[in-house]
């Protein structure tokens, strides 16, 4: 097996191509007058390569929010098809649907979100008011919808954790200022 190393050290020098620009480069140095040591240049390839971590580690506990941002994408993506093809569109409804279209797309855009975090100052607190926000934001909208679709009563559900899940949002895009 073929180790990731290995295939940067042959992409960088050791391929034809590689090798050739290396041999002609070193020729036109010495033609100039500045003589370089080919061995010199492989030592700071062969560093360069050493060098390349994998982002895993480079990202340390903040790439679990990549794989919870990945997630909340694919999990978007199925709500979506969930409510284009299963909700019933009545008379009465409609307005419903259009919350759930709206929960949608404010979940989907905060899961692209969510893969930023990890570049921000302070990622577990921008990446925890994101994953709040979308939970009781989208949450709510999501049942309160669906509910309503099948007939049943919404009068009793709580739609005001909705308002706590907006400010979450808002809150978390603040805190990549900070």
């Amino acid at each position: 097996m073929v180790s990731f190393t290995d295939a940067l050290n042959y992409v960088a020098y050791k391929n034809p191509v590689s090798q050739f620009t290396i041999a002609g480069i070193s020729q036109l140095a010495k033609a100039s007058g500045l003589h370089t040591k080919p061995s010199h240049a492989r030592s700071i390839a062969s560093k360069v390569v050493s060098d390349v971590v994998p982002i895993s580690k480079q990202l340390g506990s903040n790439y679990h929010l990549i794989r919870v941002a990945a997630l909340s994408g694919a999990a978007a993506v199925c709500l979506a098809a969930y409510g284009r093809h299963s909700l019933k569109e009545t008379a009465e409804t409609k307005e419903y649907r259009h919350i759930y279209e709206s929960a949608n797309n404010m979940h989907f855009i905060h899961s692209v979100a969510l893969l930023a975090t990890p570049l921000t100052k302070r990622p577990l607190i921008t990446g925890t008011l994101f994953i709040s926000g979308m939970l009781l934001f989208s949450g709510t909208c999501y049942y309160k919808a669906i509910k309503k679709s099948k007939g049943e009563n919404v009068e009793n559900i709580p739609s005001h954790l909705a308002p706590y899940g907006g400010v979450c949002l808002i809150l978390g895009w603040l805190s990549m200022l900070f």
